[in-house]
């Protein structure tokens, strides 16, 4: 069996180690002398020691939480940190994962009994603006929540990839391990663009939780958030506390802002999806509300 039947057979096979058709497509980058495909399969199988060279499907927008405490030993914990409540230089930051371990790191912590990986903040940062986020409470602890599912999706998108890429080379490219030099090295640079493209391109791109478009929330149009949060299942009685948290928040200023009042309405809404009252889970429901009310504050 040739090395790229024998990737083509690992790849297919979910049951088989998707290390174990990296280190044959280290094999074949080797027989092809292709930098690129070796330098592809040397940071999957290694990490990646440059954010520069991480692929796309690599990085992940991701929502962070908080542990809060204030006066009288009153504390706030799991809260959704929305960007706009932190210094814009920190907002990509707190937004994004970058997954840089190797990828047998993220297979054992699939097969492992947590439901999710928790990336802590950096100490500096929490330090930085742990009394800025919600009013007379001071930020002790923050982290990035990545659900388990990105985590199989991104193994899942490894495996897809090299399977596209090695189908290509056999079905279209006609590579074959007895092809003479002189013919390889005229097919190289299509061998490469077709790993560029089908591999490190943005093809079925990562995402944590896709938005849904039939119902954009637009900055300031409440008609549009209302619609918005009736489609993902909140109720109208919730939706009528959250008008009147966000009014609360604008008194005796000149706009609307995440304020004390929303925070409270955004942990109860995670309380109801964690005990199941809400149509959507619990990392959906922080997800999906912070990003509506992102938009509709004009900070998305």
């Amino acid at each position: 069996m040739s090395i790229l039947e024998e990737i083509r057979k690992d790849a297919i096979d979910s049951s088989v180690d998707i290390t174990n058709a990296l280190r044959k497509t280290m094999d074949l980058a080797f027989r092809l002398n292709n930098t690129e495909i070796k330098l592809w399969a040397e940071n999957e199988l290694n990490g990646y020691r440059k954010l520069s060279e991480l692929p796309d499907y690599r990085k992940l927008h991701v929502q962070s939480y908080g542990y809060f405490s204030g006066f009288w030993q009153s504390h706030i914990d799991n809260q959704p940190i929305p960007p706009s409540a932190v210094p814009e230089k920190y907002r990509e930051y707190i937004s994004n994962a970058y997954l840089q371990q190797p990828i047998s790191y993220y297979i054992d912590l699939l097969n492992g009994t947590e439901g999710k990986l928790a990336e802590k903040w950096d100490h500096d940062l929490i330090v930085a603006v742990q009394d800025e986020i919600i009013e007379n409470y001071n930020l002790r602890d923050a982290w990035k929540l990545i659900p388990k599912g990105s985590i199989a999706a991104l193994i899942d998108s490894v495996r897809n990839r090299l399977l596209t890429f090695v189908l290509k080379l056999i079905n279209e490219l006609k590579i074959s391990e007895d092809v003479n030099p002189q013919d390889l090295e005229a097919k190289n640079k299509q061998i490469t663009q077709t790993f560029n493209t089908i591999v490190l391109g943005n093809v079925d791109k990562l995402s944590v939780s896709p938005e849904i478009n039939i119902y954009q929330v637009n900055k300031g149009d409440e008609e549009s958030l209302v619609k918005y949060l009736l489609h993902i299942g909140i109720l109208e009685d919730d939706i009528d506390a959250l008008k009147a948290a966000l009014q609360s928040d604008k008194e005796g200023t000149a706009e609307i802002k995440f304020g004390n009042s929303v925070s409270q309405w955004l942990t109860k809404m995670l309380s109801k999806a964690a005990n199941g009252t809400l149509k959507i889970g619990f990392e959906a429901a922080g997800n999906l509300l912070a990003m509506a009310l992102s938009k509709y504050l004009g900070i998305a």
